[in-house]
């Protein structure tokens, strides 16, 4: 190890200890933190360790501590390694393991998880799973959704890191059905009604084109040679020098033209065919509203709006949720 490696290290090392030893990130300590942590502009492995042993130890501090852990968090898992934005398998294992129990997890490595979703393209299936179960136990240990919770709640569910990219998966729907049975008789936050019939109505009705390409795939994509392109880019030159330059814009201008048109007739239909419930949906929501036997205001909530989006987009609600709907007014 090098002479400069070696006293970065201990510095390090000395300031891990001094942190342990005084029980409480301060702001101050954050700048130190700060200060060698990115000394080379990256935090590597090593580093990265070191925080989450500071991080289990001391879960409190300023609020600097907590801004600071979910950044450096992010930088190394999510946005330094390539491709940029893919946490991989092994770094998934590797937080799975440092994270520890689901329901255990501290406020302050809650929100470095929930912010490493909000930040990534794509989260592996296990990762996904544990960060479900996380958002479970941190929403019910006080028995009330607040409407942080419901901040943090909406910033989960709809990253497109998350298990269904921007799409709401049946887990996910699952999960606030159990949140709302779990906590109907507390004070939540008015926000929560609002994010509830928002999700359920993303799951079953919602149309979303977009979905992000795989790692492997990405990283297949990248590694692909470019003399294709280099063709494509060599061909429209020889036409442009042909045409005397006159119709690369106008070519341009009509192609893109072209590709907006079919762009938004193949959304509108995709968006109308969403909006259509499966006999499959349509069981699945009756079965679940009637789990608990009774629908509550959220619920109601949620099924008045299904039907103004059917209504929006020309289609009708299955009879069986008119009538629960009608039951419930």
């Amino acid at each position: 190890m090098p002479v400069s490696d070696e006293i970065t290290f201990t510095t390090r090392h000395k300031l891990v200890e001094e942190l342990l030893q005084d029980g409480f990130v301060s702001a101050d300590e954050v700048l130190r933190l700060r200060r060698e942590m990115f000394r080379d502009g990256v935090v590597d492995m090593t580093e990265a360790a070191e925080l989450f042993t500071i991080a289990d130890a001391l879960p409190d501090g300023d609020r600097e501590w907590f801004q600071f852990f979910k950044e450096a968090m992010t930088d190394y898992f999510v946005r330094q390694k390539e491709p940029h934005g893919y946490i991989s398998e092994g770094d998934a294992a590797f937080l799975l393991d440092r994270l520890g129990a689901p329901e255990k997890l501290n406020d302050l490595k809650h929100e470095c998880l929930v912010h490493m979703f909000h930040e990534a393209i794509s989260v592996p299936k296990p990762l996904c799973d544990y960060a479900l179960l996380t958002v479970r136990a941190h929403v019910l240990a006080d028995g009330k959704i607040t409407a942080e919770e419901v901040a943090n709640l909406r910033r989960f569910l709809f990253a497109a890191g998350g298990d269904g990219g921007v799409n709401i998966t049946r887990d996910e729907a699952e999960l606030m059905f159990d949140l709302n049975d779990s906590c109907r008789d507390a004070q939540n936050a008015p926000e929560w009604t609002v994010l509830f019939k928002q999700v359920i109505a993303n799951y079953l009705m919602a149309h979303f084109g977009w979905q992000p390409e795989s790692r492997d795939r990405f990283l297949d994509m990248a590694a692909a040679p470019q003399q294709a392109k280099g063709f494509g880019v060599y061909f429209r030159g020889i036409l442009d020098v042909v045409t005397g330059g006159l119709s690369k814009q106008k070519r341009e201008a009509r192609e893109v033209e072209r590709m907006y048109a079919r762009r938004n007739a193949q959304n509108e239909m995709a968006a109308a065919q969403a909006a259509q419930l499966t006999p499959e949906e349509t069981n699945w929501l009756v079965e679940r509203l009637g789990r608990d036997g009774q629908i509550d205001q959220n619920e109601a909530e949620m099924l008045a709006h299904l039907e103004m989006i059917a209504t929006d987009q020309g289609v009708e609600v299955p009879e069986v949720l008119r009538s629960l709907k009608d039951k419930a007014a």
